[in-house]
């Protein structure tokens, strides 16, 4: 099969190969246009021209010389050649001699080989680095004393490294077997490694990690050797190669040895002794050190670091500099703050040195150390004065008096003030002198009962006595101190004169808004029945509804200021006497539940009702108080419960006492302020920007409750609803068969 000129020609110009052709005298007769593509040119710009115009002269002529000759058809090189916009590419140029009848020319192949010298150049650079890693990872090993291997289990041989072997004492000519390994090991170890390769590793498929004895073979030494070891398995899971690493760690446990002797001679000191290496890790602590850091066992502190008989504190501010005066000169001693194991923190007195072994390399530091705490508080007792806490006392807002035996041993600027008299009249002085004879007994009883450790409430009033026969009503915030070694009372008190009567001006205040406020609120409900009877003419539905809104608002004011009246009573401590009578509560819930039925139909909820439950009965209470503490709980139920969920109402006789629920689905109490529900004015974080309210009801509610003699209380879940308990005493009740 021949292919004609026109397919030659056409795998000349699509060639991706550049292709060059030349007569006898050098010029360019036929260029492909992948050539002239890579030398920067077009194919009209190279044609007729001299070979010379694009490939180096020099080059040119070598070609030209060679292929002349009668021997050399061939030629190949690689060069730089500069293209037409003066940029150099690296090319590969085969060259040839083609002869016809007619005809003797030259043809070119051109190839860009940039791309694969950067390639090789890569490869080169990288093959390089590993070699340079290679070696320094043999000579970390070497340093490091680390031989490595690989075991090929079938067979049992293993290839070893140049430390290995070193470590081994064997040679390449040695044979490298299981038994050569078992030759090698301390015969009082023998059995034990083979039973752990073969059982523990092999069998059970686990990592090789034992210290063990081996006997070099060329000076007969014996050698500690640590050996590390994983497995390598087959597509069945079963093990057909390890890899691993054996180090020499004889010196590492010939100082644990020494280490081991020396502790036995300190063991029985009664001095502390602790030894630990260079990173701070704890080798060894005697009896002694234990005991007096609060330990029981030496053996649960080894390995830790030394941090753990310091605070934060103490370790950089004292241990650091401490030791790295060790490290500088060898030894050290002096104070040093150390902490308990249950925190507490005292002084001992450190004398600290550095270990070091047969060729002078520092291994670990061993430090002693007495416990002088009595000594420092000695010390510290006598230093101590007046001037240390002077100013934080002296400048206090509060007034401050020590006393011992009821005696005033200290008082401050602020308590000469608030008493009147001055520091000379006091000190010495029996605090009851200066207290108001009515409030005596109380004082002293708590005084006492403080003294002997017994719990006593730490806040509580009394009136003093001051120096010009006045009185003036103090808060005390007491507490149990010890000075000298003596037990006593510091006393903080609070001038709360100003504090009360502020508190008395809001009282007063609330209680006379409130009443201005119920007169033309009762006005606004009066005028809007006389609408809703028609008698000043007929009213459109609009105007009903716009009445009913009225209505509704000046009831809501109304409620607010009674509210607020009851708040006043109560702050004020006026008690009103509760109408009692026979009340039968299951009547009593039902209209209140009949009251607020448009405002639970308002929100579509479900209502559950079986208020009497086991009993029906009458209770003896204010049937005006116990419907307003209903309502406030049953109108909190309707408020926070989302539309469509349920709200349940039961009553149950348990012993002496009816206990009445209203359970809702609403959106429950958070946890953390459960606390403060019945505080005055409360509102729960999670409905205080969502839902109207006053803080008020539950307060109101939990008051009237007691004052029957009951009990109110709630189980609540942010998120699920709460439950309100309330339980009335039985003590005039009237059973409904």
């Amino acid at each position: 099969m021949t292919l004609d000129n026109s397919i030659y020609k056409q795998l000349f110009k699509q060639c991706v190969v550049g292709f060059l052709v030349c007569d006898r005298s050098k010029n360019i007769i036929a260029v492909n246009p992948h050539a002239a593509r890579l030398l920067g040119y077009t194919q009209s710009e190279l044609k007729d021209q001299q070979i010379d115009k694009v490939f180096p002269k020099q080059l040119v002529n070598r070609i030209s010389r060679k292929l002349t000759s009668k021997k050399k058809r061939f030629f190949f090189a690689e060069t730089l050649v500069n293209k037409k916009d003066q940029t150099t590419v690296e090319v590969e140029i085969h060259a040839n001699r083609v002869e016809s009848q007619e005809h003797v020319v030259m043809m070119l192949v051109v190839r860009d080989v940039s791309h694969h010298k950067h390639e090789a150049n890569a490869l080169k650079e990288k093959n390089a680095q590993i070699l340079q890693v290679q070696n320094e990872l043999k000579t970390a090993q070497k340093l490091a004393r680390i031989g490595s291997y690989l075991l090929d289990i079938e067979s049992g041989k293993w290839t070893s490294s140049d430390v290995l072997d070193k470590l081994f004492g064997i040679n390449k000519k040695s044979v490298r077997t299981v038994r050569t390994w078992i030759s090698l090991i301390h015969p009082d170890e023998k059995k034990e490694m083979l039973a752990y390769l073969l059982h523990e590793v092999i069998g059970k498929k686990n990592r090789f990690d034992k210290e063990y004895r081996i006997i070099r073979r060329t000076d007969k030494s014996v050698r500690w050797v640590h050996g590390l070891g994983k497995l390598i398995f087959d597509d069945h899971n079963n093990p057909i190669q390890m890899f691993g690493t054996i180090q020499d760690i004889t010196e590492q446990k010939e100082r644990e040895q020494k280490l081991a002797k020396f502790s036995q001679l300190v063991e029985q000191s009664k001095e502390g002794m602790a030894i630990a290496d260079l990173e701070g890790a704890i080798i060894f602590v005697n009896k002694a050190w234990c005991q007096m850091h609060g330990y029981t066992s030496a053996k649960a502190l080894i390995g830790k670091n030394l941090e753990i008989f310091h605070s934060k504190k103490q370790f950089i501010e004292e241990v650091k500099p401490f030791n790295t005066i060790v490290m500088k000169r060898g030894s050290n001693s002096g104070e040093m703050g150390h902490k308990k194991k249950n925190g507490d923190l005292f002084t001992a007195l450190m004398t600290t040195t550095l270990l070091k072994d047969s060729n002078q390399i520092a291994f670990a530091i061993a430090g002693t150390a007495i416990d002088i705490t009595q000594q420092r508080a000695i010390q510290d007792q006598l230093k101590e004065s007046e001037e240390k806490y002077a100013t934080i006392i002296e400048r206090s807002n509060d007034g401050i008096i020590v006393l011992q035996d009821k005696k005033i041993q200290f008082v401050n600027a602020m308590a000469m003030h608030i008493i009147g008299y001055d520091k000379k009249d006091l000190i010495g002085k029996e605090f009851l002198k200066f207290i108001d004879p009515n409030d005596q007994e109380r004082v002293v009883k708590n005084y006492v009962r403080r003294l002997k450790g017994e719990d006593v409430k730490s806040r509580y009033e009394f009136n003093l006595v001051l120096k010009n026969g006045e009185k003036v009503l103090v808060e005390v915030n007491a507490s149990q101190v010890r000075i000298g070694g003596k037990v006593g009372v510091m006393a903080i008190l609070r001038d709360v004169t100003k504090d009360n009567e502020v508190k008395r001006l809001k009282q007063e205040f609330l209680s006379l808004a409130s009443h201005q406020m119920r007169t033309p609120l009762t006005g606004i409900k009066w005028a809007v029945e006389i609408l809703r009877k028609g008698k000043i003419g007929p009213l459109t539905e609009k105007q009903k509804e716009m009445v009913d809104q009225i209505e509704i608002s000046s009831l809501r004011m109304i409620a607010l200021v009674d509210d607020l009246l009851d708040v006043s009573r109560i702050d004020n401590k006026e008690t009103e006497a509760l109408k009692k009578d026979n009340c039968n509560v299951c009547s009593l819930l039902q209209s209140v539940v009949n009251e607020m039925q448009i405002l639970i139909d308002e929100k579509e909820l479900t209502l559950v009702m079986n208020p009497c439950g086991n009993c029906s009965a009458s209770l003896w209470v204010d049937e005006k108080k116990i419907r307003q503490a209903f309502q406030n709980i049953l109108s909190n139920a309707i408020k926070y419960t989302p539309r469509q969920k349920r709200i349940a109402i039961t009553g149950k006789k348990i012993g002496k006492e009816i206990v009445y629920a209203i359970q809702d689905e609403g959106v429950g109490i958070p946890e953390n302020q459960q606390k403060q529900v019945f505080q005055k004015f409360f509102r729960a974080d999670n409905v205080v920007t969502t839902t109207g309210g006053t803080g008020l009801g539950l307060y109101l509610s939990k008051d009237i409750i007691e004052k029957h003699g009951g009990r109110i209380w709630f189980e609540s879940e942010e998120g699920k609803g709460t439950t309100f308990y309330i339980a009335l005493p039985i003590k005039k009740m009237m059973l409904n068969t």
